[in-house]
């Protein structure tokens, strides 16, 4: 069979060497479309890049390099969903004739005919049409008749946009969704004849047609050795969004052009597909797709199949995405694979879908092994915190795995496996919240994978305990994990992914990145190189730089009152709402908590006590009550909101003398590392002691010497609340960073004190029997104090 070469060209100007010519030559002239001719029309096989027409037996495995993802372009074309047979691909329906000059120009008027009498010959790629259709004599050896099939429209061209060759290799078939032909409208294509018209004998020899669509058979299964993963989605993305009946683009240039404007999209996304209506194919799920070619070059810098990624095209490759979830006891994690279209059996940095190609892909996935480029793996996070920015919305959502909870002591992997599935009772809501910060609607759980995920809705910031629940009662006492949602502007992970932490006793920023981060002396420098600590306590929504003016109104009050961050018990994980700032009375009051709500924002837990944090219906309890004869750690979790006290050695919330039972020193790392009740956001862990070494109370007029400044004192003393302390670096006049002086909360009965005189910083690290804290008053420092681990004390949280 005679095939038509067509010459490929450079860009969309230059389309068609004929097309460029400036001067209008006047030709041969015949009567326009008075000249019956008879041609013979026949498709062409589809080119196969990996091996033309290859057998059902042949394959072509282009490297299994990588344990996450094994390719093999090519192979049979056949068993797949909703594909044309061969002799439905192949026919022609519809036919349009459009005559040029030599030069370019129109011949005569575009000619449709729907009179496509049957295939001389079998169907399928051997068939032959005998069609009638009215041409204009023309003796240039230079004519071109195009002849396009299967556009179904006798208006698709006219004298207007067909009047050049350049204007109709403008002419396209837009498509916004997902494009397929049928057995009844047939695939378009393009056949060009060159040479003379001068009587229907010119045209007896057969004239080709290609399709102007490329052809992708996907094919995948999941390695029987990848247990627990389950494919959730497969969908072809960046497919070009024009089918240009006969632009003739070469292989080497981009094609189409990247065009992201709203409206005027080069590429489009297809559905994802219905998994289904997936043929099958063997052990193998098929899917079929007809795209237009989409030219994005070959980049010689691809030498490996794991680096096929579309950071090596111009992000406009088309790719198969395919997404699944790997479920384990004590983990989601969702896997996102990125198969680019090409030919990698020329070169693997091949990224181009050209038409009248069939692209068979055969991909076998093997596992989660981000070692390979293509796949890229999802785990949620694991922390007890997490940061939200105020109305941020679904796209500043953060998502926790509830399988954390497995690190209690009374929730196992195969019991909250069971708690899991459609028929799942578990929910999810705001226990308690500092202000109308977070609506139940902002929480949602992912029964089926394990997932809690809460966004912020609203521009207020603040603080919210989300608490999961075994069933819908969502009391107080059957709660299986709880986490802290810190609404805050505040973005420490922005300021440190924006700079290098390498400076002792610097302040860190970022441009348009709301606060800082900061390091602190040599002593610092030496247990922390390389990590920075947050500019304000864990939950305040405000700081300052330097220690503020006192003043006398409850409205500066309150402002100092939103530096003071939330009280933890030392190895717990859920916070404690902090002391309102405006109720201060005197320095080393007991101040009163400030007002909580409950999941509508509006309506008010707190008690009237002003040193009971607790909501009306619970109390506070005492370990012996509260763990019987064994650790406390159940009760914590179930009573996230109950403040645990302990009057008598050793002090400590999680035991005591009464049950005879060891101290835990790994509940928040023992200064070593991030522990599973740590209460900091993800990427951030409390210091260990030495974070405050550098900190003492050397007079500042030494000029070189760090130290501890009170700050403003003309105002009566019951003000000092408004002034906390400042670090300044030795040899500097400006301030690094300000302690507020929140107070704490004694672990002996849970009552507030020092509220507004002393301000604290646990550390991750213990002394004996002891927690070690920092601990300042206006005369007093000591950045390694001990305290009983009951105490309520303030985290300042470090960079991990």
């Amino acid at each position: 069979m005679k095939r038509l070469m067509i010459l490929a060209v450079a860009s969309v100007g230059a389309i068609l060497a004929s097309c460029n010519k400036s001067d209008v030559q006047v030709g041969v002239t015949g009567k326009p479309n008075k000249l019956p001719v008879t041609i013979s029309l026949s498709a062409v096989p589809l080119d196969d890049p990996s091996g033309s027409m290859m057998s059902a037996s042949e394959t072509k495995t282009v490297a299994k390099e990588n344990e996450a993802l094994s390719v093999t372009y090519g192979g049979p074309h056949t068993k797949t969903a909703t594909a044309l047979t061969s002799a439905e691909d192949s026919k022609v329906y519809n036919v349009w004739a459009i005559q040029f000059k030599a030069d370019g120009s129109l011949l005569g008027t575009p000619y449709y005919t729907t009179d496509i009498p049957a295939p001389g010959t079998a169907a399928g790629f051997d068939a032959s049409y005998s069609v009638s259709v009215n041409l204009t004599a023309n003796t240039e050896a230079g004519g071109k008749v195009y002849f396009i099939a299967n556009t179904n429209s006798p208006t698709t061209f006219n004298s207007t946009n067909a009047a050049t060759e350049t204007a109709l290799a403008a002419v396209m078939k837009s498509i916004s969704s997902q494009w397929a032909p049928t057995a009844a409208g047939g695939v378009p294509m393009l056949g060009v004849y060159t040479g003379a018209v001068s009587s229907s004998a010119a045209l007896s020899a057969n004239v080709t047609l290609k399709r102007l669509i490329a052809k992708v058979i996907f094919k995948y299964k999941v390695n029987s050795t990848f247990a627990g993963f389950e494919i959730n989605s497969v969908q072809l993305k960046n497919v070009a969004s024009n089918i240009y009946y006969c632009n003739v683009p070469s292989n080497t240039v981009i094609f189409p052009a990247k065009n992201v404007t709203a409206g005027k999209e080069s590429h489009l996304d297809y559905t994802a597909e219905d998994l289904t209506k997936a043929g099958a194919d063997g052990d193998y799920k098929t899917f079929l797709w007809y795209i237009p070619e989409n030219i994005r070059g070959v980049n010689s810098t691809v030498t490996d199949m794991g680096n096929r990624t579309l950071d090596k095209t111009d992000g406009m490759a088309t790719y198969v995405e395919v997404k699944g979830t790997l479920l384990s006891a004590t983990k989601c994690e969702k896997a996102t694979y990125a198969i680019l279209l090409g030919n990698p059996t020329s070169a693997k940095g091949n990224f181009n879908v050209e038409r009248n190609n069939v692209y068979t892909v055969s991909v076998d996935i093997q596992g989660p092994n981000t070692a390979d480029k293509r796949i890229t793996v999802e785990s949620f996070d694991m922390s007890n915190a997490a940061i939200l920015k105020p109305n941020s919305g679904a796209g500043g959502a953060v998502t926790f795995d509830i399988r954390k909870c497995t690190a209690n002591g009374f929730t196992t992997a195969a019991a909250l496996k069971g708690m899991l599935g459609s028929g799942s009772t578990l929910t999810a809501d705001v226990l308690w919240q500092d202000g109308n910060v977070i609506n139940s609607g902002d929480v949602s759980l992912d029964k089926d994978n394990g997932l809690l995920t809460v966004k912020s809705s609203k521009a207020t910031e603040g603080n919210a305990i989300v608490a999961l629940y075994p069933n819908t009662s969502k009391t107080q006492g059957s709660i299986l994990w709880s986490w802290h949602i810190w609404v805050t502007s505040y973005d420490p992970d922005a300021i440190v992914a924006a700079n290098n932490i390498n400076t002792k006793d610097k302040a860190y920023t970022a441009s348009g990145v709301s606060g800082q981060v900061h390091t602190y002396g040599e002593a610092y420098w030496t247990k922390n190189s390389g990590r920075a600590i947050m500019d304000r306590n864990l939950g305040a929504t405000s700081t300052y730089y330097d220690a503020p003016a006192s003043a006398t109104t409850a409205a500066a009050q309150d402002q100092v009152g939103k530096c003071f961050g939330m009280f933890y018990q030392w190895g717990r994980k859920d916070p404690f709402p902090p002391v309102q700032g405006s109720t201060i009375v005197e320095a080393s009051a007991t101040g009163t908590t400030i007002p909580i709500y409950g999941p509508n924002g509006t309506s008010v837990l707190t008690e009237g006590a002003k040193d009971d944090p607790v909501p009306a219906g619970y109390k506070q309890v005492s370990v012996a009550t509260a763990g019987g004869a064994g650790p406390n750690i159940p009760y914590a979790v179930k009573n996230p909101l109950t403040f645990i006290y302990n009057g008598g050695a050793p002090y400590d919330w999680y035991t005591s003398t009464n049950n005879n039972t060891a101290q835990n020193n790994d509940l928040w790392g023992d200064g070593a590392q991030k522990s599973d009740y740590d209460p900091c956001p993800k990427g951030w862990r409390i210091g260990p002691n030495g974070t405050w070494s550098d900190f003492t109370r050397t007079s500042a007029s030494a000029g070189t010497f760090l130290y501890w400044e009170q700050g403003v004192q003309s105002e009566a003393a019951k003000y000092y609340a408004t002034n906390g302390r400042r670090y300044v670096p030795a040899g500097s006049a400006t301030s690094l960073t300000w302690y507020p002086a929140p107070g704490g909360r004694g672990g002996g009965e849970g009552a507030l004190w020092n509220v507004g005189g002393n301000g604290y910083g646990w550390s991750s690290s213990v002394s004996g029997t002891y927690g070690l804290y920092l601990n300042f008053s206006a005369t007093y420092l000591n950045p390694g104090n001990t305290a009983g681990r009951a105490d309520g004390l303030q985290v300042r949280c470090l960079q991990e």
